[in-house]
């Protein structure tokens, strides 16, 4: 229901922007709605629908104030610089009180065919039992996700992805496998203090890391 109407509004959002451009290439209109900054729209407009009808509101509010920033730099109200600056300090505000409040998030048990594990500006910790999914993928953007799969069962291989943009990932895997890891690194990094055994079922891990940090163990 929340997908359907936000389709709702951004298709008469459209039509009417479509609307306007044809009255003003047809000169009904006596003015030009390409005024400064009239790009930041496409930035605004659907971030704001989604903060109105998507569960991500941290996400989706710091897209639609990017774009508001954005569009006050191209009216002349702050300069671009400023901006950069004040969605840093938001970022490093809201990182710190991250860090300082994701050591009293409790663990949750989860069954080990959860295939995707995802935290977006806040923390996820979980203890994973029972037979892994064949392939799973964890992210963690400005956020922190801890997985415990130590009490998991692999029979067959495992396909492990992993993405951190200014976020972190700690990983526990299960005991007696091989790993083969993948390091795909932008100003992050990738700790790997896992004992790999060879002879029994591989672990295939890819983990990609944007000013981010995956640790495994």
């Amino acid at each position: 229901m929340r997908k359907k109407w936000k389709g709702i509004f951004l298709g008469i959002i459209i039509f009417i922007i479509g609307v306007l451009l044809l009255l003003e290439f047809l000169d009904v209109l006596p003015f030009t709605i390409f005024f400064s900054g009239w790009w930041t729209l496409i930035i605004i407009i659907p971030f704001v629908l989604a903060f109105l009808f998507d569960r991500q509101k941290v996400v989706y509010f710091f897209g639609a104030l990017t774009g508001f920033l954005l569009l006050m730099a191209c009216q002349g109200w702050i300069t671009f610089f400023s901006v950069f600056q004040l969605l840093l300090a938001i970022a490093v505000i809201y990182l710190g009180m991250f860090l300082t409040i994701r050591s009293t998030i409790p663990k949750e048990t989860v069954h080990g065919s959860k295939a995707k594990y995802q935290e977006i500006f806040g923390s996820l910790k979980e203890d994973v039992v029972g037979e892994l999914a064949p392939e799973i993928e964890v992210s963690a953007i400005f956020g922190n996700v801890t997985l415990d799969f130590s009490k998991a069962t692999m029979k067959k291989n495992v396909m492990i992805h992993t993405k951190t943009i200014l976020g972190n990932i700690d990983l526990i895997l299960p005991d007696g496998n091989k790993l083969e890891l993948t390091r795909k690194n932008f100003l992050g990094g990738c700790d790997n203090r896992y004992e790999s055994k060879a002879g029994t079922s591989t672990i295939h891990f890819v983990s990609k890391n944007i000013l981010g940090e995956t640790d495994i163990q």
